[in-house]
């Protein structure tokens, strides 16, 4: 499939591929559709437009201790630099 979408963007300069991810498609430039396989996980990440960035800020909200004081207040522990 790869050498084959290859040759026809090379015989067909400016011609495009279509991408269906949630579908798990590849669109050629003649019309011809391919399945492809990709794992849930960094699917869930592509569609979600979710990076391994958002995943460590993620994780790091989750595992952060944080006090509320008794009017509601959130208080964030603050790194303490000596």
């Amino acid at each position: 499939m790869i050498h084959d979408l290859w040759r026809q963007l090379k015989q067909n300069p400016g011609a495009e591929i279509s991408i269906d991810l949630p579908n798990q498609r590849v669109t050629a430039p003649d019309g011809s559709a391919h399945a492809f396989e990709i794992s849930p996980l960094r699917k869930e990440r592509l569609v979600g437009g979710i990076d391994d960035v958002d995943v460590t800020l993620r994780i790091g909200t989750r595992s952060r201790p944080s006090k509320t004081m008794q009017d509601g207040t959130s208080l964030v522990p603050v790194a303490h630099r000596g």
